[in-house]
């Protein structure tokens, strides 16, 4: 990997494909223990991203900020909650989120202050087993959001937001990737002054 000679780095934008070899993996981050900032971005559709970012947590312990490109279930709520107790900022965009994730993110993370879950598909098991996903967020699950959440930023999407639309309608649009790719990502969700809770 790169970025080995430089110790002291605070912020890295990584983009993952396929992992060869984890322990090399782990050993690279190991050696940035003032790392605070991770921009992370898996485009392999092969495996998921959980052994990386439990090698990324047992090295990283001073992260605070996180934003992820990947779809958040369960399990990998379970392992930022378990092993990123420090994270004060983190945010899901242009992916499909478990609305039972994001409460244990909520619940989990006790330093958490942000929470941005711009333009996400939102997905939840129904009574008789099915997988419901819905772009936006319904104002059910809206409403049991809002009465555990405990943030100073809370940010996601209504089933009326425009962008999501067209985000959704057109995946594998050119213009999409040009209009809401992930240099503008990394630089216009994430404020470092507190705000009253904002949907959009």
């Amino acid at each position: 990997m790169r970025y080995l000679r430089f110790p002291n780095i605070r912020k890295l934008a990584l983009r993952i494909q396929k992992i060869q070899n984890l322990n090399s993996f782990a050993s690279s981050f190991s050696k940035w223990k003032n790392l605070q900032t991770l921009i992370i971005t898996k485009i392999t559709k092969d495996g998921d991203l959980n052994h990386e970012l439990k090698a990324i947590a047992e090295n990283c312990r001073n992260l605070t900020t996180i934003k992820i490109a990947y779809a958040l279930d369960q399990e990998l709520a379970n392992i930022i909650a378990g092993k990123l107790s420090n994270l004060k900022s983190l945010s899901f965009r242009c992916t499909y989120v478990s609305v039972e994730a994001v409460k244990s993110l909520i619940i989990g993370l006790h330093n958490l202050k942000s929470l941005n879950l711009s333009h996400c598909v939102f997905t939840k098991r129904c009574n008789n087993g099915m997988m419901l996903a819905t772009v936006g967020i319904s104002p059910e699950d809206k409403s049991t959001i809002l009465s555990i959440q405990k943030l100073e930023t809370l940010k996601f999407c209504c089933s009326e937001c425009t962008i999501c639309r067209d985000v959704w309608n057109h995946p594998l649009n050119p213009q999409y990737h040009s209009n809401f790719g992930y240099k503008q990502w990394e630089t216009d969700e994430m404020r470092s002054s507190s705000f009253r809770p904002t949907f959009i």
